[in-house]
């Protein structure tokens, strides 16, 4: 019984990995090309919108990771189109995918963890205040 090749070590390291298939490098292109598009959108979003500052910065996170992401992503494929044989390495998709994970992440602990603490604590900060004595003009 053989393993099949994504999941052999020589799949991922070796220095002079066979071509992908015609399909699946335009999908990689297309891909890498979309994030940079919607990380450009989100941006636009960003600097578009009316909301308060904290979901503005959400979305200036998330195009900021789209946008970078993306770059990388096209940078690898490049790579590959070079045949530069190091950096041509499977591997560094996988560092690309931990790497977009790990970034996603903390977009979203962000957005549901932080973000909510920061307004729980301007909420209670706000009613602490209500009572406070005002200065007179």
């Amino acid at each position: 019984m053989t393993l099949p090749p994504l999941l052999t070590i020589q799949y991922w390291f070796t220095l002079s990995p066979k071509p992908f298939l015609p399909w699946v490098e335009w999908i990689l292109l297309i891909g890498f090309s979309i994030l940079i598009v919607l990380g450009i959108a989100a941006h636009v979003v960003r600097a578009k919108s009316s909301w308060d500052k904290l979901r503005r910065r959400i979305w200036g996170k998330a195009g900021s990771a789209l946008i970078t992401l993306g770059l990388c992503g096209l940078l690898l494929y490049g790579f590959y189109y070079e045949n530069i044989s190091f950096l041509d390495l499977r591997a560094f998709y996988l560092l690309w995918l931990a790497g977009s994970a790990v970034w996603a992440w903390d977009i979203y602990r962000y957005a549901k963890v932080t973000v909510p603490a920061i307004y729980k604590k301007q909420q209670e900060r706000a009613g602490y205040e209500k009572w406070l004595p005002k200065k007179k003009k």
